[in-house]
């Protein structure tokens, strides 16, 4: 038998239907086409409409719809077949927020143009936007120092439409910064420091630098805007002030100190004083104070000329203020009293007046010297008035004299009392002589003398025991009778 095949291409009997795409079809940005309905065609064979991938993201806003394949499900499908891959146009519109937030914005440092930070904004549930695809951002007041603005809004035909958001921030002067440096120090001339003698170092702003001075290290005692004129330590601190762009600023705090002039007076030594009451004795002669009282010159002149020390007695002839005075230290506090110093002031005083004569102006003073003790020295003023006349009384007319001190020195006290009794007694006048040293500061007693002195130690040990008790007439008074 013989068969003859052939393939045949099957052949569908069904129609195509009418299946003109939907129009009009929107869709939110953000959606998916599972999101988007469509409607078929009242023109169309009955039927529905799918998308051939619903998942799909129906993708940014634009200008001209975006087609997206769908396919079309004739309701007799016996008679009518379904037609795929049709292309459906889709105008995809912005989606509304109302959750956009714009973040803080840092402070700003002012640079005399306009500044423009970038800012964080978010909005669609968390989501970062991105400038000039979601928005755009305008500023406000942002180019001097205050509060600016960046105003957030949705970017014409983008993906999202929002109320305008606006957030302040402040800009802000930039840091400037000034030290100083340089010496004002000076010797008291009664002007004030000399403040060009700095030198500043500014950087930033180019207001007006000012200055103030202070009394002590921390800049917090003293406050004045005054430069200093008067003999002290000071510190000072400049200050510049703001301008447009650059906030102000203080500089370092820088000591100087304006030292007290030193007084160079007119001195007339009395040395026979000295010799017989070992007394310092001077006359000072000046034509002006320097800024300090009479009282203040004085015990200058004095601390110069004795370095503070020993009993002493300093006349101040003041051509300044024309009050003289008499400064007195040591046992001449005890023994020249007020009365005795106001008639001896009154009498020079006279002297220098009528008869312009300071010689003996200078004399009639220097007698007060001889009202003081010739036997007891009392440097420390531990004796009082009483004390000190029994005690002159009970060495007169012995070889024997009293030095009480305060020993703050680094030599002992066997060499400073040497030192006295070799002022206080001539050569020839030595050989018999002997002193007791006193130092209150160690409560101890030195015998000096040129010859062989016999005193027990017993006799020397309760005298210092008196003398720690502070009982020192009683301790001299032992070892006077002791030696004589």
């Amino acid at each position: 038998k013989l068969y003859l095949t052939k393939t045949f291409t099957a052949t569908s009997n069904k129609a195509n239907p009418t299946c003109v795409a939907p129009t009009g079809v929107t869709a939110t940005y953000g959606n998916t086409l599972a999101d988007v309905t469509l409607t078929n065609p009242t023109s169309n064979t009955n039927g529905t409409w799918t998308w051939k991938d619903e998942t799909q993201l129906v993708g940014d806003v634009l200008a001209t719809p975006r087609k997206f394949k769908a396919t079309f499900t004739p309701t007799d499908t016996d008679n009518y077949a379904t037609v795929s891959d049709i292309e459906v146009a889709v105008t995809v519109n912005p989606k509304g927020l109302t959750d956009v937030a714009v973040a803080d914005i840092s402070d700003q440092e002012a640079t005399g143009g306009a500044i423009e930070p970038a800012v964080t904004v978010t909005g669609d549930s968390g989501k970062p936007l991105v400038k000039d695809k979601d928005y755009t951002v305008s500023y406000g007041a942002n180019t001097a120092i205050g509060t600016a603005t960046a105003t957030v809004k949705a970017k014409a035909d983008g993906n999202y439409t929002f109320t305008d958001v606006t957030k302040n921030f402040k800009i802000v002067a930039k840091v400037g910064n000034i030290s100083i440096s340089g010496d004002l120090g000076k010797t008291y001339d009664g002007n004030p420091v000399d403040i060009t003698k700095l030198t500043e170092d500014k950087h930033g702003s180019t207001g007006t630098v000012t200055y103030k001075f202070y009394t002590d290290a921390a800049c917090t005692a003293g406050e004045t805007a005054t430069t200093p004129s008067d003999a002290g330590t000071y510190w000072a601190k400049a200050f510049m002030a703001a301008d447009s762009n650059f906030g102000s600023a203080e500089s370092n705090s820088l000591e100087f100190t304006i030292a007290k002039a030193s007084i160079t007076p007119k001195v007339t030594l009395a040395g026979w004083i000295y010799k017989e009451y070992l007394i310092n004795a001077a006359v000072v002669t000046t034509n002006t104070l320097d800024g300090l009282s009479a009282e203040e010159y004085a015990e200058q002149a004095y601390t110069q000329i004795y370095e503070g020390k020993g009993s002493g007695l300093l006349i101040l002839i003041n051509n300044d203020t024309n009050n003289d005075i008499i400064y007195k230290k040591g046992s001449c506090l005890n023994y020249i009293n007020e009365s005795n110093q106001n008639d001896a002031l009154f009498t020079a005083t006279k002297k220098i007046v009528e008869e312009n004569n300071y010689g003996a102006a200078v004399s009639e003073l220097l007698k007060l010297a001889e009202s003081c003790p010739m036997y007891i020295f009392d440097n420390s003023n531990v004796f009082t008035a009483e004390q000190l006349t029994q005690l002159e009384e009970l060495c007169g007319g012995s070889n024997i004299s009293v030095l009480a001190t305060s020993n703050g020195t680094d030599i002992s006290n066997e060499e400073l009392g040497r030192q006295y009794f070799d002022r206080h007694y001539s050569a020839d006048e030595k050989s018999d002589k002997v002193m007791i040293v006193l130092d209150v500061l160690s409560n101890t007693f030195t015998i000096i003398s040129d010859k062989n002195v016999s005193i027990s130690n017993d006799v020397i040990k309760s005298a210092e025991s008196s003398a720690e008790k502070h009982d020192y007439q009683t301790g001299v008074t032992d070892l006077i009778n002791a030696l004589k």
